[in-house]
């Protein structure tokens, strides 16, 4: 079955980890909402740049053809990269830490792909690193003076709650089922000491911690597959170049690893029980290989796209990049190819909206 947009189902001195400390008190100004645009019917693309020398940003929709429907013009700057983009309900949450020089924003925009309508989430004044969403709820991971935090956030009452984990910083983290994800670096405790946090949504505890250090460090993305979590690990232990991604049995908590042969695993998928994979090192931004593997037969073919894959999304029978400036290279290009064989199908230059602004994702209707 056909993976549309990644829509989860319910899916840089710390206190002791486990405490959770509930907000009394609701955050004035935590939801503000902007007027719905009149949104053609036939966009399937949406376009997120943003800057973080204003507090300003833009969605432009269009087609698969890169006709531009219509724009909006968002308030806030400082918009996080796209694994920390999440579609839940037709809706699409974006963290947003405001200017570089303050990064003290702590908003989720909320936006109705249907309507434009953008709601606005003040969860706290900190630094956010990483979000989830379920039904409920928004989680947000950040860090200030050495405190390391995950927030969840009522979409309903506004109201905030924190756990702390103990020098643990979350880059990334996902909702699957009842559970929590989070990915984190943990300080102090040599080079590349890495934890899956398995937190209960509804108490916000800590039901496991698993130890990953062994996979390497820069777990960007992960997909859920039966039991099976899949995440990437972008660098190896000695921080250098990894050709493996790894299955988190969810229920006996074994670890498993595919060497899937080239470097650089970023952004993960899965359709009808196939994983792709992109090749792409964030450092230098660079890399165009796609890596197609069964994880039952541990088979992998690996496919050279013609372009910079800076992310992908999978919709219906098409696999679709982009690639974002960087590099010595100033513009950006969407392309389509074939799911089923890779081959290239349309491409379209990605025009922004303002010069100063860069873009950060691309996400599908």
């Amino acid at each position: 079955m056909r993976n549309k947009n990644r829509e989860r189902q319910l899916s840089s001195a710390a206190f002791p980890k486990g405490i959770i400390i509930p907000l009394l008190i609701v955050l004035s100004l935590l939801t503000s909402c902007s007027p719905a645009k009149e949104l053609n019917s036939e966009y399937e693309l949406g376009f997120i740049e943003t800057t973080g020398s204003e507090n300003t940003g833009y969605i432009t929709f269009c087609g698969f053809s890169g006709e531009k429907a219509v724009g909006i013009e968002l308030d806030v700057g400082g918009i996080l990269p796209w694994n920390s983009h999440k579609t839940f309900n037709n809706h699409i949450y974006l963290g947003a830490n405001g200017l570089d020089t303050q990064k003290d924003s702590g908003i989720v925009l909320e936006i109705n792909k249907d309507n434009g309508e953008v709601v606005k989430h003040k969860i706290w004044d900190k630094p956010i690193t990483a979000i989830a969403v379920s039904e409920n709820n928004i989680f947000v991971a950040g860090n200030l003076n050495n405190v390391f935090q995950i927030a969840s956030y009522d979409k309903k009452t506004q109201a905030v709650s924190e756990l702390e984990l103990a020098d643990s910083l979350v880059l990334y983290m996902e909702t699957y089922g009842d559970r929590i994800y989070a990915f984190a670096s943990v300080l102090g405790r040599g080079q590349n000491t890495g934890l899956i946090y398995v937190i209960e949504i509804s108490t916000m505890k800590v039901l496991a911690e698993i130890d990953i250090s062994s996979c390497g460090s820069l777990q960007l993305d992960s997909c859920m597959a039966g039991d099976i979590l899949y995440f990437t690990c972008n660098r190896s232990i000695e921080d250098g170049l990894s050709t493996f991604i790894y299955g988190f049995n969810t229920v006996n908590h074994e670890i498993l690893a595919y060497d899937i042969g080239s470097p650089f695993p970023f952004q993960i998928e899965i359709d009808d029980d196939r994983l792709f994979i992109s090749h792409y090192d964030p450092v230098n931004l660079a890399g165009n290989g796609m890596t197609v593997l069964d994880p039952e037969t541990e088979t992998y073919s690996y496919h050279t796209l013609i372009d910079i894959i800076s992310q992908f999304e999978i919709y219906e029978d098409k696999l679709l990049t982009a690639c974002f400036p960087g590099s010595g290279r100033t513009e950006s290009a969407f392309h389509v190819y074939s799911l089923d064989s890779l081959e290239p199908v349309d491409t379209f230059p990605i025009a922004l909206n303002h010069d100063s602004h860069y873009l950060v994702s691309f996400f599908v209707k």
